[in-house]
C-alpha cells in the first residue's frame, strides 16, 4: 500500500478570517510498487461534507465554490490511493472560517443531544468524534473493547449547548496503544446515552 505520510497546512486548529482560498498540503506519499498515486481530500463538518481529488500533494480550494459553511469546525485529512489500496494521512486536522468569508452556517446550536460516527472508520492513528449538547449539562464520552472494558474516558465534565470535536489517538488511559480491533464509543449526557463502534487497525 501507499506509504504513511503526513498534513502540512493549514495547520491544526486554524482559524481563518479573510482568504477566500485555502491551500491544502500534505507530504507525498511513495508507493512501494512504484504504482501512480492519486489523493482524495476529505472535509468534515456538521451537515457538510466535500471531497475532492488531486494528483499532486497539494489543492487550492475556494470556499466560496464548494459553500464551505462558516463558524463551523471542519475536519480534514486525505488518502492516497493506487486505486488498489488506501493509506489515510496520519492526522486528522481542523479549521474553522469565520463568519467574514464562506456562506451562513447551515446549522446553529443543536436542539437534540447527538453523538455522530467518527471518522475515518476504520482508523489509524487518529479519529474524531463530534457530539452535540442543547443545554448545559455533565457530559461523558467513554470508550470500551468488545468485552465491555473501559480503555479511556475521552470526555468528563460539564459542557455548555454547541457542537464540539474530539479526537481519540487509539490509546488506553494508561498511554498505551490498544491492539486492532472494535471499539464501543459510549456517550451520555442527561438521560441521552448512544453507542457507535469503532474500528482500529494498526
Amino acid at each position: 500500500p501507499p506509504a504513511a505520510f503526513s498534513l502540512i497546512a493549514p495547520s491544526d486548529s486554524t482559524f481563518n478570517n479573510s482568504d477566500t482560498v485555502m491551500v491544502f498540503q500534505w507530504e507525498v506519499s511513495i508507493d512501494a510498487d512504484r504504482d501512480s498515486l492519486s489523493y482524495g481530500i476529505f472535509l468534515r463538518g456538521e451537515d457538510f461534507e466535500f471531497i475532492i481529488y488531486s494528483d499532486t500533494n497539494f489543492i487550492d480550494l475556494n470556499i466560496l465554490d464548494i459553500a464551505l459553511p462558516r463558524d463551523v469546525c471542519i475536519s480534514w485529512s486525505v488518502y492516497a490511493t493506487d486505486n488498489i489500496d488506501t493509506t489515510w494521512s496520519n492526522e486528522v486536522w481542523h479549521f474553522t472560517v469565520s463568519g467574514q468569508v464562506g456562506i451562513e452556517a447551515t446549522q446553529s446550536l443543536p436542539y437534540a443531544y447527538a453523538l455522530k460516527q467518527n471518522f475515518p472508520n476504520p482508523f489509524n492513528p487518529t479519529t474524531t468524534l463530534r457530539f452535540a449538547v442543547p443545554e448545559v449539562t455533565n457530559v461523558q464520552l467513554v470508550i470500551y473493547d468488545i468485552m465491555g472494558r473501559e480503555i479511556l474516558t475521552l470526555v468528563d465534565g460539564m459542557y455548555a449547548p454547541g457542537w464540539y470535536n474530539v479526537d481519540w489517538s487509539g490509546k488506553s488511559n494508561s498511554g498505551e496503544l490498544v491492539s486492532t480491533g472494535i471499539y464501543l464509543a459510549v456517550f451520555r449526557a442527561g438521560d441521552f446515552t448512544r453507542v457507535i463502534k469503532m474500528t482500529y487497525m494498526k
